[in-house]
């Protein structure tokens, strides 16, 4: 059968191709014509085609091609721009509040801790001031730092000691002063002690601290003095007149604690020959000087009482003194101011009649004089007083028998006078201060000449309160 395909595929290939070379050749005969035959003359060839023989069988599938070449990557195209931010969308509802817990169960209650120790009782309190409309029982007794009963009362003579220092006081040593002096002025303020000028032109202005047990040194005084007459008032200490090298002085040099600074105010106006060996003490806002001397023997202020008023920078003339008096002690207890000792001078100040117990309470209030128990030795106290806790304590100066070591105090609740334990050593024209509840004798002069850097610290004996009674 396959034989057979095959002739006949033969015979018709034979066929084609001689019937393409029959009108190849026409086709080559006629090309030689001219061109301008006709057209009709040509369609006088006929070609004969003989029917087409059945398809032949699918040729077998060709080989498959190779594969092209992977085309190059193309290139990153750009990143695009951010879009807008979208719109804050609501907010959305609140939580509902979380249930409380449930509280927890109360702790035990700790063990009571054992009681303490009944601590000491206390010194008995002060007298109260009456209540409005009120009133006390009759019969009632009731404590005074004053042997002066309130109204109403009467005083029982009887005391109770309160607690402080064994026996009648003691003494102790504390650090010296930078400049041995003597002769200063001196004040106490907010706690220190400041010593200022001296005998020998001194302007030195030292400052001792008893909490510190230290010196400090401050502004000196403008003018150089010894001698005058001092106080404090406001925290300032005032400077009254005293004496120099140069003379005798009449100035009012001021200084201000707190500020380290001086200012000179109006001078002392009755003693145009200058004033020395005056005292001075500050009451009611003012200041007062008492006594003094003078160059020359016309001092007519050896008795006088003058007034100074800060406030207005004036002086006043006051009620004299009985006595005419120099080196004496001023101090001031609930408003009076109590004049004591000194050197009595005669009518024409050049003569000296004595040392002088008197002691003198001054009332600014009525400008007026009172007599006072006198002090139990005569001596010139040169501003030697100091008040501690409502009563003056006088220490040391000079008395009939030369350079004192006596401490006495004045009670004038009691108008009474109390000797105390004796100083370290004899000692006159020192400083003193009361600060705490104790006082300190400073510098001075040991032996008359020379001057001293010691200082002392003094604790008194136990105070007293005082019994009355509701009448």
């Amino acid at each position: 059968m396959q034989h057979i395909r095959d002739n006949i595929r033969k015979g018709m290939f034979l066929f084609v191709t001689l019937a393409f070379a029959f009108t190849a050749a026409g086709a080559s005969a006629y090309a030689g014509d001219d061109e301008d035959k006709d057209k009709s003359e040509r369609d006088d060839v006929v070609t004969i085609v003989g029917p087409q023989g059945p398809a032949g069988p699918q040729g077998a599938t060709g080989a498959q091609g190779l594969i092209g070449l992977t085309g190059a990557t193309g290139a990153t195209g750009a990143t695009g721009a951010i879009g807008p931010m979208g719109a804050i969308g609501p907010q959305g509802p609140s939580g509902s509040n979380g249930t409380n817990g449930v509280n927890g169960t109360n702790g035990l209650d700790g063990t009571a801790g054992a009681t303490g120790a009944t601590g000491p009782q206390g010194p008995p309190g002060l007298v109260g001031a009456a209540g409005a409309g009120g009133s006390v029982p009759a019969g009632l007794m009731v404590l005074s730092s004053s042997a002066t009963p309130p109204a109403g009362f009467t005083y029982t003579g009887n005391q109770v000691p309160l607690i402080g220092s064994a026996g009648p006081g003691v003494w102790t040593a504390k650090a010296p002063m930078p400049t041995p002096r003597n002769n200063m002025a001196f004040g106490t303020v907010a706690g220190k002690i400041y010593t200022i000028g001296g005998w020998g032109d001194f302007t030195n202005n030292e400052a001792y601290d008893p909490a510190t047990d230290t010196w400090a040194i401050k502004a000196p005084m403008p003018i150089p003095s010894t001698a005058a007459a001092f106080t404090t008032l406001g925290g300032k200490i005032y400077i009254i007149g005293g004496r120099s090298s140069a003379g005798f002085l009449t100035d009012n040099q001021v200084y201000d604690t707190v500020t380290d600074t001086w200012v000179i105010k109006a001078s002392f106006p009755f003693a145009a020959n200058g004033l020395s060996g005056a005292a001075a003490a500050a009451a009611g806002g003012k200041i007062y000087v008492f006594g003094g001397v003078g160059l020359g023997s016309a001092i007519p202020h050896a008795s006088s009482t003058s007034e100074y008023n800060p406030a207005t920078d004036t002086w006043a003339s006051k009620a004299p003194m009985s006595l005419r008096l120099l080196g004496l002690s001023a101090a001031t207890v609930g408003g009076i101011i109590y004049v004591m000792g000194g050197n009595e001078l005669g009518a024409g100040g050049t003569t000296t009649l004595g040392l002088n117990t008197r002691n003198d309470a001054y009332d600014p209030a009525t400008d007026s004089w009172t007599s006072k128990a006198p002090m139990l030795s005569g001596r010139q106290t040169n501003s030697g007083a100091i008040v501690i806790g409502g009563k003056i304590s006088v220490l040391g100066e000079h008395s009939n028998v030369g350079l004192s070591d006596l401490n006495e105090q004045y009670d004038p609740a009691m108008d009474s006078w109390t000797s105390m334990t004796p100083l370290p050593r004899a000692s006159a024209v020192h400083a003193l201060g009361e600060v705490g509840g104790k006082i300190y004798v400073i510098g001075g002069t040991i032996n008359g000449f020379t001057s001293s850097p010691l200082n002392w610290e003094f604790a008194p004996p136990a105070s007293t309160l005082f019994v009355h009674i509701k009448n």
